[in-house]
């Protein structure tokens, strides 16, 4: 009898929104350990390459997780999309 290889599950989790709200849900996914791979979407690139590249500073500490800056293509195999973006805000100081 042949037994046949094991599939791994991969659990894939879209952030759309990398700022405050969205940095912070995809730290929680990686020390958690809930998914496998985070993708992180935001309209300023440079920004989400950050976000990616500071997360995956930390993988070495945590359950294996792919965490990379993606596109609104990535959402197609997601299992989880969470919005995190919203309006950018402009707030007036009070003196």
């Amino acid at each position: 009898m042949v037994k046949k290889p094991k599939s791994i599950e991969t659990t894939r989790v879209v952030i759309v929104g990398t700022g405050r709200v969205g940095a912070t849900t995809a730290f929680t996914l990686m020390i958690q350990g809930i998914a496998s791979e985070v993708v992180l979407i935001d309209i300023d690139k440079n920004k989400c390459i950050g976000e990616a590249l500071d997360l995956m500073h930390g993988v070495s500490f945590v359950k294996p997780v792919h965490i990379w800056c993606g596109d609104y293509k990535d959402c197609e195999n997601a299992d989880i999309i969470v919005i995190c973006a919203g309006a950018n805000r402009n707030l007036v100081k009070v003196a």
